[in-house]
């Protein structure tokens, strides 16, 4: 019953979080949940060809797969109705506000920063070989206020924003929603900067973290 990664035989990390099972590590499907292959966009160029005719796409950060495959790819919101395999859900706004009321637990006075860090994954030293760009800071930090004592192992993944452009490598990450805002034809994402939903335009390109339904 779990969910295997691109390769058939990787399940994907979970953690249960405020009563949802929840991935634990970002999304990487190659093809959406009718077996249809997802885009990759190789270039800003390509990106933009995709998201101007509203199609779905995928991308790797700084276009790069060799150095940021650990972080998944970046999808756009026209990725997402058709993302999830079956058993599994791209989650709400009220799915991600639900992730931080069960991080607070009833703690109304616990600083942004605080739910942040016990929602990142840890830092440690990169063993020989390890890419450092997976924890927050790069390679430059200690980081050691990162507990991830939730298991929800959120890292840097960084997201691609309409200029188009990429940003927030080391420092970010984004999470899509399916909850369109009722004014435009925009979606709301996550944010880990301070833990609050957002929306954007479906031409950007955020990370995906399914939960189970």
């Amino acid at each position: 019953d779990k969910l295997l990664k691109s390769d058939g035989k990787t399940p994907y990390k979970t953690v249960t979080i405020g009563g949802k099972v929840r991935m634990a590590e970002n999304y990487e499907a190659t093809t959406d949940s009718n077996g249809k292959p997802i885009p990759l966009a190789k270039d800003i160029a390509s990106w933009k060809n995709f998201t101007d005719q509203k199609l779905p796409a995928r991308c790797y950060y700084n276009n790069d797969s060799g150095t940021y495959l650990k972080y998944g790819p970046l999808y756009n919101g026209y990725a997402l109705e058709k993302l999830a395999p079956k058993g599994w859900h791209v989650p709400t706004k009220d799915e991600f506000k639900g992730l931080v009321a069960a991080i607070k637990n009833g703690r109304n006075n616990i600083l942004a920063q605080e739910i942040s860090n016990m929602l990142r994954i840890a830092r440690k030293e990169p063993a020989a070989g390890e890419n450092p760009l997976l924890y927050w800071g790069g390679n430059t930090d200690t980081d050691t206020d990162k507990t991830d004592s939730s298991g929800f192992a959120a890292f840097p993944a960084g997201w691609l924003n309409t200029t188009p452009e990429f940003a927030g490598s080391t420092l970010g990450t984004r999470f899509w929603t399916i909850t369109p805002d009722t004014n435009s034809s925009d979606l709301y994402f996550f944010s880990m900067v301070n833990n609050t939903t957002e929306f954007g335009s479906q031409k950007y390109g955020y990370s995906v973290r399914l939960v189970k339904n």
